[in-house]
Parts: C-alpha cells; structure tokens; sequence
C-alpha cells in the first residue's frame, strides 16, 4: 500500500455544495458537523480525478463504470479521502489577505502525515497561541503606537514574537507550483487561535444572490431568487489517496505503479464543485 497527499488551491471561487440549506442561504457549502470547517467530499474528488485522468489503470485505479453486470466484478484499488482545510484567505488591511490557519488544522495534518509514512510533523507545541494573538511575518503587520498589529476583516490582532514556523510555511508552499505564489504565501500566512479560525470560515464565506430571467421579458421568474454560499479563491484544501494492489481479477497491477501513474497522467488543473459555466470551482492540484 503507498499513501500520498493531495494539495487543492482553488484558482476562481469554489461552491462544493451540501444542497438544499434550511438557513438564509439557500445552497450553503459542505461542512463538518462538528468543527463547521467547510470540506469537499471525497466522492467528488474521485469522480474529477476520474474524469482528468489519462492514463492506462483507469478502471484499476478509480473502479469499473457501473455498467449492467460488471458493476460489482472488483473495487477501485485508490480510496480518496474528504478535502480538509489548510488555510484561508482572510480580507487584511495590509498585504491585501492572509492565508490564515490555526493547530487544530496542524494537529489534523500530522495524523495524516502519520498515515503516508511521513515522520516530518509539526511541533505544535511551539506554537501556543491565545485568541486575537497572530504569528505572521511582517509583510502584513501594522505598527500602531510601536505595537505591531494586524487587521483581518474587522478584528485586530496583536502580533507574537516571531517562532519557528518554518516547517509549516514549506508544507504550504507544495500547495503552489508557482514561486511567486510561494513568495506571496511565505509573506503572507499567518496563524490564529482555533476559535479565531472557526469564525472566519464559519462566517467570512462569500454569499451570492442569484436569479434566472424570463427569456422574452427579461425579468425575474417568479421564485427564482436565491442564495448562494462559495468559498473564496485561494483557500486551500488537503487529501489523501491511498492506492492498494488492483483489486481486478488475474491483474498483476501494484499500487506504486497506479501511484506513479496517476501522478504522471493528471491535470493540474480542475473543476471542482458547482457551476462550472460560470467560471467558478476552478483549481490547481497537486500531487508530488
């Protein structure tokens, strides 16, 4: 068995959506019941892998088409995790955003470094910090009466002493094939209190009204307003797949060569989410 993680930038604004909502918000993003973190199911990431693929273990690596008898002849050999958050991009009066996270998203991450093998984990205890207490580098701090400070959305945020947090910034920048989007992340991350990151991407979520028109009157059809909740380009996400021997019959298919196959033979560019013919759900992935 070989595990590797997958890296999701989203490139335009990205609705992975969880349907019908009972709120304000008609068509709300997906979400875990019990941190309110948004996710992208992991059925969905599998099924545009699927589609982007073009290599030659198609129906070894994501399972056969449902296709009349051969529906249930063998499983896929890759299992894909949910999407998990990594950081999001939070309005700052200087630098423009942050890419903001917290170490409950660490503590998250070093378990699924534990899955794939890898022993380079964070030390989260170095990193204590209380709420509207920031670590982030200088580029988007404020001095304010000779106290830095930084200003996300409304709040302020007083500025710790600098720590070594150098590990994670390189973690972040695999998210990015550009170097200037690793320079601008480098500048700009920044880390937060856990209920300081739970309110942002709780409630700093962009919400769209939508509407359809009568063709020959050009106004609105009669209950086709809605609303519509996507997360913001640039917030980033994580996943795990994990590649098995091809489980087909008489295969002799090893799940490092589907692993490196499916590295070789991948987009790094998908759509993911809804509405993809008005531009959103686009997104950079990657896979080394």
């Amino acid at each position: 068995m070989t595990s590797k993680i997958l890296k999701i930038r989203a490139l335009t604004q990205i609705h992975p959506g969880a349907g019908t909502g009972i709120g304000v918000v008609d068509m709300p993003v997906q979400r875990e019941k019990a941190s309110g973190y948004p996710v992208i199911q992991g059925s969905s990431i599998k099924g545009v892998l699927r589609s982007v693929y073009k290599g030659n273990y198609k129906d070894e690596i994501f399972g056969p088409e449902s296709d009349g008898d051969d529906m249930n002849k063998y499983s896929s050999a890759a299992s894909f995790s949910d999407g998990f958050i990594f950081a999001y991009p939070v309005r700052s009066l200087k630098g423009t955003f942050a890419w903001v996270s917290c170490p409950e998203v660490f503590r998250r991450i070093n378990n699924i470094k534990k899955i794939v093998g890898d022993k380079d984990i964070f030390d989260l205890t170095k990193i204590q910090i209380s709420q509207q207490e920031i670590i982030c580098a200088n580029d988007i701090t404020v001095n304010n009466n000779n106290s830095n400070i930084v200003v996300l959305e409304e709040y302020d945020f007083k500025k710790k002493d600098n720590l070594d947090i150098n590990k994670i910034i390189e973690f972040g920048k695999s998210f990015f094939s550009d170097n200037n989007d690793k320079e601008a992340f480098k500048k700009r991350f920044a880390i937060i209190n856990d209920e300081d990151f739970a309110h942002f991407v709780r409630y700093s979520t962009e919400v769209i009204t939508r509407i359809a028109l009568e063709k020959d009157r050009k106004i609105t059809k009669k209950g086709a307003l809605f609303y519509e909740e996507f997360l913001p380009a640039e917030t980033l996400f994580y996943s795990i797949i994990t590649f098995d021997d091809s489980r087909k019959s008489q295969s002799n298919i090893k799940a490092e060569d589907m692993d490196k196959d499916l590295t070789n033979n991948i987009n790094n560019i998908i759509q993911l989410g809804g509405d993809e013919t008005i531009g959103k759900g686009f997104c950079e992935i990657n896979l080394n």
